[in-house]
């Protein structure tokens, strides 16, 4: 089964929709990341709320009987649904019947969902999506073809005009053992001298007036014929858009996660690129170290306390007035001190300026770690969704097993 399909999402809403409609907010994994489809459209929940008014305590009722015979849990709800498939199912012939089987189903797996089997959503899900599948393949030309003409079948259910027949046969007819089609052909006829005296006069009263009715009746059903082949047209055309629309975005999802799979590949292949490039440069970022330990150092003894500079005075006045013989003054270490001071800067400047490029290039490589770093945890998340998916595979297989 495959999750990324048009009739997979179709069938998962279809679903969600009626448990919803009960206050039971259920829903897959499968579709936590997935885009909305538009075929599961407002027309179709309609005719679905409609036909649920009408049909629910039936269903209720042959849900009940069944359960009488075996208690519905998830190991014998498989078999409640392939019991449906065998009954109904293999009878269905119209896109209406398909989705009432539909709406039996799913009504099935939310009451074995209340009564406790809480894996009775997915086995519905299932066979609802292998009922869609089987009659696509088997009855209509192509997928396209059914989506495209889906809305325009359930149109004609919900906004149908319906055929009403009256029918009001008298008491002395059902007494004397006289049918109803019996007593509407001897009025035809003339023969039933009770409804019908006049006989023959009354049949031709009849016809004229039903000439009459077809005169003004047929221009008015033409127009409403045209109508009607204009709102398919214009819907059939809607459809086929959106039908395309979704194509390509499940098209541009599946090279998405195909380029996401390639992805690892060529990231530790960059990798590898990085970490030569590390240890060739090695000797060289020791040699700036180093040069970073000399500047602070530098910084540290050029920032004395006014204590200390003071006694370094008087220690220089004590030097002059002792040593006058020897002609050394307090100013030549100060005059000293800064020569060898710009000296070391020049060499430290000139050993930067020499291996700039490398530290450029080792910038870049710290930020494209980062990047990895991000990656990385992006895989780890799509590794995680692709085990939950094959997880659920897994069930959905052993179950059916």
């Amino acid at each position: 089964m495959d999750t990324s399909t048009v009739e997979y999402i179709f069938a998962s809403q279809f679903l969600h929709f009626i448990m919803k409609r009960r206050g039971v907010f259920w829903r897959s994994r499968d579709l936590l990341c997935r885009v909305h489809s538009n075929l599961f459209n407002t027309l179709i929940q309609d005719f679905v709320s409609q036909y649920l008014d009408k049909e629910e305590r039936n269903i209720y009722i042959l849900f009940l009987k069944m359960n009488r015979r075996f208690k519905v849990d998830n190991e014998t709800f498989p078999m409640v649904a392939e019991s449906l498939k065998n009954g109904i199912f293999n009878e269905v012939s119209t896109i209406a019947e398909l989705i009432r089987y539909c709406i039996v189903l799913c009504q099935f797996s939310l009451l074995a969902y209340l009564k406790g089997s809480y894996l009775a959503p997915y086995t519905g899900l299932i066979a609802t999506y292998d009922a869609i599948k089987i009659y696509i393949s088997n009855k209509v030309e192509s997928p396209d073809v059914f989506w495209a003409t889906l809305n325009v079948h359930i149109s004609e259910l919900v906004h149908g005009i319906p055929k009403i027949i009256m029918d009001n046969p008298s008491r002395n007819l059902q007494k004397n053992g006289v049918s109803k089609q019996e007593s509407r052909r001897q009025e035809l006829k003339g023969e039933n001298k009770i409804q019908n005296p006049q006989g023959k006069e009354l049949q031709n009263k009849q016809a004229a007036k039903s000439s009459l009715l077809e005169r003004q009746v047929m221009p008015h059903q033409q127009q409403s014929q045209l109508k009607g082949q204009d709102t398919t047209t214009e819907q059939v055309q809607k459809q086929k858009k959106n039908m395309t629309q979704q194509h390509q975005r499940d098209e541009e999802q599946k090279v998405s996660f195909q380029q996401a799979q390639r992805r690892p590949k060529e990231q530790y292949r960059w990798q590898r690129e990085q970490n030569q490039l590390i240890q060739s440069h090695k000797p060289v970022m020791q040699e700036l170290k180093k040069l970073l330990n000399q500047k602070e150092q530098h910084r540290e003894q050029k920032r004395l306390p006014q204590g200390q500079e003071q006694k370094e005075q008087l220690q220089g006045k004590e030097r002059f007035h002792w040593h006058k013989e020897k002609k050394v003054s307090f100013q030549q270490p100060i005059q000293r001190w800064p020569q060898e001071q710009y000296q070391s800067q020049r060499e430290q400047n000139q050993l930067i300026q020499k291996h700039k490029p490398v530290v450029q290039e080792l910038k870049q490589l710290h930020q494209q770690k980062e990047q990895l770093q991000w990656h990385r945890k992006q895989e780890s998340q799509l590794q995680e969704q692709e085990q939950l998916m094959q997880g659920q595979k897994y069930m959905h297989q052993d179950k059916k097993l």
